[in-house]
């Protein structure tokens, strides 16, 4: 709402939100794999609830998701950004 108020409707809303802990599962704290899960994918679901609705109303507006190569394939001491990343990029093809 603040951003409405402040800056108008939005017609390009670019999800490029990434924090990675760079741990093994095991050595990873559980707040850490929360905070990664948060800001990569849980963020993409509710800015578009937020703000796709308008776009379709006024039949305008882009979505853009950068969710990188490891939204597709997993990668070494990354589990927790490979399955968020995966989560936005699901997200998007949805």
């Amino acid at each position: 709402e603040k951003v409405k108020s402040q800056a108008g409707e939005v017609d390009i809303l670019v999800n490029n939100a990434g924090v990675i802990t760079g741990r093994t599962l095991f050595d990873s704290p559980d707040a850490l794999i929360q905070r990664t899960m948060v800001v990569n994918c849980n963020a993409c679901l509710f800015t578009a609830k937020n703000f796709v609705k308008s776009m379709i109303a006024r039949n305008t507006g882009h979505i853009v998701t950068v969710a990188s190569m490891s939204g597709k394939a997993g990668v070494a001491k990354q589990v927790d950004y490979c399955a968020s990343k995966h989560g936005a990029v699901g997200f998007h093809e949805s």
